[in-house]
C-alpha cells in the first residue's frame, strides 16, 4: 500500500488495521460454567462458547511458524518461471 507523505490520517488508519488484535475484548466474556463465549460481529453465526483451552489453542494455531515465508508466488512471478525476466525488473 501506498500513502503519500503528509498524509497522516491515513497512515494512522493503517497502522491500526495491521496492529488490531484478534481477538476483541468487548466480544469476549465469561459465562459462569467456566467456558468462554465470543460473540461474532456479523450474523452468519452469533455466538461460540468454548473452554479457555481451546479458545487458547485456535489462537496458536493462527500464529505462522518462524522462518516460513507467508507469501508465494506462482506463474510468471515463481522464482523459476522462465519468463520472470521479462514481468520483474533486475534490483
Amino acid at each position: 500500500m501506498r500513502i503519500p507523505a503528509g498524509a497522516t490520517e491515513r497512515l494512522e488508519k493503517l497502522c491500526r488495521y495491521a496492529a488490531r488484535p484478534p481477538v476483541v475484548n468487548e466480544r469476549l466474556s465469561h459465562p459462569a460454567d467456566g467456558k468462554v463465549l465470543y460473540k461474532f460481529k456479523r450474523t452468519f453465526r452469533s455466538h461460540v462458547v468454548m473452554d479457555p483451552l481451546t479458545l487458547i489453542e485456535r489462537l496458536a494455531a493462527l500464529v505462522p511458524r518462524p522462518l516460513i515465508r507467508l507469501v508465494t508466488y506462482h506463474g510468471m512471478f515463481a522464482p523459476a518461471a522462465p519468463l520472470r525476466d521479462r514481468v520483474v525488473p533486475p534490483p
